[in-house]
């Protein structure tokens, strides 16, 4: 088994391309939650609405026995892009990371057509589009 992984893009390659956060070992315990904000109301004439206008997740991952400073100072960074709004990757056996997205859906239909790359192929041709 691999090590956990985060992999994110700071702001472009202009500040070095694809960072990658090694925790040197699996992660003791990943929490996921997903959320969304809406607003409902009812109007005078009795009809309902539903406004949704957010939605995500909120994960929480746990390493136990963090003593690490360089670690540390990798946090601080990722901590500076997700501050900014940016997204990050995350793979608990590195070994096994893959990317799946969806290449067609049929419209009226629940069949969607997904295709899946490993991850390390997926970073590395977002770095040369760059």
């Amino acid at each position: 088994m691999a090590n956990s992984k985060l992999y994110f893009y700071p702001a472009g390659t202009s500040y070095g391309g694809l960072s990658t956060i090694d925790f040197g070992e699996r992660v003791s315990d990943l929490q996921i939650t997903p959320y969304r904000d809406v607003s409902d109301s009812v109007s005078l004439g009795g009809s309902f609405s539903r406004v949704a206008r957010r939605s995500g997740m909120r994960v929480r991952i746990v390493l136990e026995r963090f003593t690490d400073f360089r670690l540390a100072e990798q946090f601080y960074s990722l901590q500076s892009h997700l501050e900014a709004g940016g997204g990050f990757s995350f793979a608990v056996d590195s070994a096994k990371t893959f990317a799946a997205f969806v290449t067609s859906s049929d419209t009226g239909s629940s069949i969607n057509k997904w295709s899946h790359i490993p991850l390390r192929i997926l970073m590395a041709s977002l770095a040369s589009s760059k």
